[in-house]
């Protein structure tokens, strides 16, 4: 009788624990990219990260830590990296990670790790517009090229939103991330039903990059949204 009352134990515990397990939120990270530009007189790596909440609870994105390391495995750039586009993420949602840093060499940067961390989060943090995305890619001269991104947002909301950020991210052929940037329209009051098209262009920089590597954007990706608290 014992020993059944203690295996009945067991499973009621075991079952309290997959329901806890499913109820939490998971930041997993789908896609990265850690590449290093050439600006002239410095050379700049950055970061571009697409992050989905994969569980079913509300998540906050607290952020993790960024480490680059060199060609013999030692670490030559960590941090704290905190911008996480949108930082409140519901079930299923979508966000981006950006961050960059300066190298003294263009292939300083052999290899990378991030580990992000998450907490649950309260519902209804994060107010989304309608958003439409696209990006055009015009050849300048020889092969030089450049492409904008281009957010269309509607606000949904019965009254006037303002605080809009906005996040681009362009992807390869093949759904690779290859570039991540964000556009903060503090001075923007969008009036109800009102849409407007706030627009971004990539780094000449990186698009040299991207000509010198064969590399081609072919897909965009844009979310808008509105912190309440």
């Amino acid at each position: 009788m014992k020993k059944g009352w203690m295996a009945l134990c067991a499973a009621m515990l075991l079952i309290l624990c997959a329901g806890t397990a499913l109820a939490d939120g998971q930041a997993t990270i789908t896609r990265q990219l850690a590449q290093t530009y050439d600006y002239g007189d410095v050379f700049f790596t950055y970061y571009f990260a697409e992050v989905q909440n994969t569980g079913d609870a509300p998540i906050v994105l607290d952020g993790g830590k960024l480490e680059l390391y060199n060609a013999e495995g030692g670490t030559i750039y960590s941090a704290q990296v905190y911008n996480c586009y949108p930082s409140v993420l519901g079930p299923g949602e979508i966000g981006y990670v950006r961050e960059y840093t300066n190298m003294d060499t263009p292939d300083a940067v052999a290899s990378y790790r991030f580990d992000l961390s998450a907490s649950p989060a309260s519902t209804g943090s994060v107010s989304y517009l309608t958003c439409e995305s696209s990006f055009e890619q015009k050849t300048l001269y020889e092969d030089q090229t450049s492409t904008t991104i281009t957010a269309r947002l509607t606000n949904p909301q019965q009254e006037t939103v303002r605080g809009i950020m906005t996040v681009y991210a362009l992807y390869d052929a093949s759904g690779n991330i290859l570039f991540v940037d964000t556009l903060s329209a503090t001075y923007l009051g969008l009036p109800a039903g009102s849409t407007v098209e706030l627009s971004t262009v990539v780094d000449g920089e990186i698009e040299a990059t991207w000509n010198a590597q064969g590399v081609a954007p072919a897909s965009a990706k844009a979310i808008a949204y509105v912190i309440l608290d």
